[in-house]
C-alpha cells in the first residue's frame, strides 16, 4: 500500500507542479509580448493543451509502475498493456470521458479516480485562466477603441 500511496501522490504533485510552472512561464512571455494580443491566446490554449498531455504522461508512467508491481490489479480491455494503451487509457480517465473500453480491475480503480480528479481540477484552472486571459485581452482592445 505504500508504493500505491507513493506514486499516486508523486503522479499529483508532479502534475500540479508541471501546471504551475507552465503557468509562471506563460503569464512572463504574456507580459513581455503585448504585441498580436489575439495570437497570444491562441499560443496560450495549445501550450496548456500541451501540458495537459505531459501530466497524461506522468499519470500513464505512474499507471505503468503500478500495473508492474502487480498487486494493485489490473486494467482489462483492448491490448491494455502496451505504452500507447495505458497513454490513452490514462487520457480518458483524466479527462473523464471514460469510453470504457479499458476498464481498472482491483485497488487500481482507486488511482484512476485520483487521476480523474486531478485532470477536472487542472482543466478547469486552464480554462480560469484562459478566460481571465481572453477577458483582459478584449477588455484592452475596446480601451484602444474607445476615445479619451
Amino acid at each position: 500500500m505504500f508504493l500505491f500511496i507513493l506514486v499516486t501522490t508523486l503522479a499529483i504533485v508532479a502534475s500540479v507542479l508541471l501546471h504551475l510552472g507552465a503557468f509562471q512561464v506563460l503569464v512572463k512571455l504574456w507580459e513581455q509580448n503585448r504585441s498580436l494580443r489575439r495570437w497570444r491566446i491562441a499560443v496560450l490554449i495549445v501550450a496548456f493543451i500541451a501540458v495537459h498531455l505531459v501530466e497524461i504522461a506522468v499519470f500513464s508512467l505512474a499507471i505503468d509502475t503500478l500495473l508492474q508491481d502487480g498487486s494493485f490489479g489490473h486494467l482489462e480491455g483492448v491490448d491494455a498493456e502496451n505504452a500507447g494503451s495505458l497513454f490513452y487509457y490514462s487520457a480518458i480517465t483524466y479527462t473523464t470521458v471514460g469510453y470504457g473500453d479499458i476498464t481498472p480491475v482491483g485497488d487500481i480503480r482507486l488511482f484512476a479516480a485520483v487521476e480523474a480528479l486531478t485532470g477536472m481540477v487542472l482543466i478547469a484552472w486552464t480554462a480560469s485562466a484562459i478566460f481571465t486571459v481572453t477577458h483582459q485581452t478584449w477588455r484592452a482592445e475596446q480601451a484602444e477603441k474607445t476615445p479619451a
